[in-house]
Protein backbone atom coordinates (compact mmCIF):
# COMPACT_ATOMS: atom_id res chain seq x y z
CA UNK A 1 0.00 0.00 0.00
CA UNK A 2 2.90 2.27 0.71
CA UNK A 3 3.71 2.20 -2.62
CA UNK A 4 0.59 3.14 -4.26
CA UNK A 5 0.53 6.01 -1.91
CA UNK A 6 3.75 6.62 -2.97
CA UNK A 7 3.32 6.59 -7.30
CA UNK A 8 0.21 8.75 -6.73
CA UNK A 9 2.73 12.19 -5.85
CA UNK A 10 5.23 10.95 -8.79
CA UNK A 11 5.27 12.29 -11.98
CA UNK A 12 5.84 9.26 -14.13
CA UNK A 13 5.65 12.01 -17.52
CA UNK A 14 8.07 14.65 -15.70
CA UNK A 15 10.54 12.13 -15.52
CA UNK A 16 10.28 10.53 -19.11
CA UNK A 17 10.64 14.17 -20.09
CA UNK A 18 13.76 14.52 -18.00
CA UNK A 19 14.99 10.75 -19.26
CA UNK A 20 14.75 11.56 -22.86
CA UNK A 21 15.84 15.16 -22.44
CA UNK A 22 19.02 13.31 -20.74
CA UNK A 23 19.46 10.99 -23.71
CA UNK A 24 18.92 13.48 -26.80
CA UNK A 25 22.23 15.33 -24.95
CA UNK A 26 24.44 12.34 -24.65
CA UNK A 27 23.65 11.58 -28.11
CA UNK A 28 24.08 15.00 -29.49
CA UNK A 29 27.36 15.17 -27.57
CA UNK A 30 28.67 11.48 -28.54
CA UNK A 31 27.39 12.76 -32.33
CA UNK A 32 29.85 16.19 -31.99
CA UNK A 33 32.41 14.53 -30.50
CA UNK A 34 32.25 11.59 -33.21
CA UNK A 35 31.89 14.63 -36.20
CA UNK A 36 35.15 16.75 -34.71
CA UNK A 37 37.33 13.48 -34.03
CA UNK A 38 36.42 12.10 -37.44
CA UNK A 39 37.34 15.88 -39.23
CA UNK A 40 40.54 16.50 -37.24
CA UNK A 41 42.20 12.98 -37.53
CA UNK A 42 40.59 11.47 -40.44
CA UNK A 43 41.42 10.39 -43.75
CA UNK A 44 40.90 12.14 -46.89
CA UNK A 45 39.57 10.15 -49.90
CA UNK A 46 37.70 10.24 -53.36
CA UNK A 47 34.84 8.72 -53.41
CA UNK A 48 31.71 8.18 -55.48
CA UNK A 49 28.10 8.54 -56.01
CA UNK A 50 27.32 4.60 -57.32
CA UNK A 51 23.19 4.43 -56.10
CA UNK A 52 20.66 5.71 -54.61
CA UNK A 53 18.45 3.73 -52.22
CA UNK A 54 14.96 4.40 -51.37
CA UNK A 55 13.87 4.72 -47.20
CA UNK A 56 10.46 5.10 -45.71
CA UNK A 57 10.61 6.25 -42.31
CA UNK A 58 8.36 8.35 -40.08
CA UNK A 59 6.14 8.52 -43.34
CA UNK A 60 8.88 10.49 -45.24
CA UNK A 61 9.87 8.50 -48.72
CA UNK A 62 13.53 10.04 -49.05
CA UNK A 63 16.53 8.66 -51.57
CA UNK A 64 19.63 8.18 -49.51
CA UNK A 65 22.94 7.90 -51.53
CA UNK A 66 25.60 4.57 -51.97
CA UNK A 67 28.42 5.94 -52.03
CA UNK A 68 31.80 4.03 -52.81
CA UNK A 69 35.51 4.98 -51.97
CA UNK A 70 38.74 3.02 -51.38
CA UNK A 71 40.41 3.53 -47.96
CA UNK A 72 44.22 3.93 -47.80
CA UNK A 73 44.91 0.17 -47.45
CA UNK A 74 43.46 -0.84 -50.30
CA UNK A 75 39.56 -1.55 -48.94
CA UNK A 76 36.57 -1.02 -51.42
CA UNK A 77 33.96 0.37 -48.65
CA UNK A 78 30.14 0.77 -50.13
CA UNK A 79 27.61 2.59 -47.66
CA UNK A 80 24.66 4.30 -47.55
CA UNK A 81 25.01 7.80 -46.46
CA UNK A 82 22.30 8.33 -44.23
CA UNK A 83 24.11 10.60 -41.01
CA UNK A 84 22.99 13.92 -42.84
CA UNK A 85 23.62 15.78 -46.00
CA UNK A 86 21.94 19.41 -45.92
CA UNK A 87 21.84 21.34 -48.84
CA UNK A 88 23.83 19.03 -51.39
CA UNK A 89 21.92 17.89 -54.07
CA UNK A 90 23.73 14.47 -55.18
CA UNK A 91 23.38 12.84 -58.30
CA UNK A 92 24.74 9.04 -60.09
CA UNK A 93 28.80 9.38 -60.69
CA UNK A 94 28.84 12.60 -58.50
CA UNK A 95 32.71 13.02 -57.34
CA UNK A 96 32.49 13.38 -53.05
CA UNK A 97 35.43 13.85 -51.02
CA UNK A 98 35.27 11.35 -47.53
CA UNK A 99 36.93 12.04 -44.47
CA UNK A 100 36.78 8.60 -42.84
CA UNK A 101 38.17 6.96 -39.52
CA UNK A 102 41.11 4.87 -40.10
CA UNK A 103 39.86 2.52 -36.93
CA UNK A 104 35.85 1.79 -38.70
CA UNK A 105 35.85 3.27 -42.54
CA UNK A 106 32.63 2.64 -42.46
CA UNK A 107 32.05 5.56 -40.04
CA UNK A 108 32.74 8.48 -42.67
CA UNK A 109 31.61 11.60 -43.26
CA UNK A 110 31.45 14.18 -46.55
CA UNK A 111 34.04 17.21 -46.52
CA UNK A 112 31.56 19.27 -48.85
CA UNK A 113 29.12 19.69 -45.99
CA UNK A 114 31.35 21.88 -44.17
CA UNK A 115 30.30 23.21 -40.86
CA UNK A 116 26.24 22.36 -42.15
CA UNK A 117 26.65 18.55 -40.76
CA UNK A 118 27.11 20.40 -36.97
CA UNK A 119 22.69 21.89 -37.07
CA UNK A 120 21.82 17.98 -36.31
CA UNK A 121 23.87 18.19 -32.48
CA UNK A 122 22.04 21.42 -32.22
CA UNK A 123 18.48 20.41 -33.23
CA UNK A 124 18.97 17.79 -30.51
CA UNK A 125 19.86 19.79 -27.77
CA UNK A 126 17.04 22.08 -28.19
CA UNK A 127 14.35 19.41 -28.39
CA UNK A 128 16.29 17.98 -25.15
CA UNK A 129 15.55 21.38 -23.78
CA UNK A 130 12.40 21.57 -24.29
CA UNK A 131 11.70 17.85 -22.96
CA UNK A 132 13.83 19.25 -19.60
CA UNK A 133 11.36 22.50 -19.30
CA UNK A 134 8.34 20.30 -20.13
CA UNK A 135 9.55 18.01 -17.19
CA UNK A 136 10.27 21.10 -14.69
CA UNK A 137 7.36 22.55 -15.61
CA UNK A 138 4.97 19.41 -14.64
CA UNK A 139 6.59 19.31 -11.76
CA UNK A 140 6.65 22.64 -10.63
CA UNK A 141 2.89 23.65 -12.26
CA UNK A 142 4.66 26.91 -13.18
Amino acid sequence: MEVLKWARYFDFEAMFCLVIGGVLIAKAISFYLKRTNIFSKGITVKGEVVDFKLRFSSNILSSVPIIRFKTEEGRIIESEYTTSAFGIHFELGMEVTIIYSKDRPTSFFLKEEGGRGNILPVILLVIACMMIVIAIRRVFSI
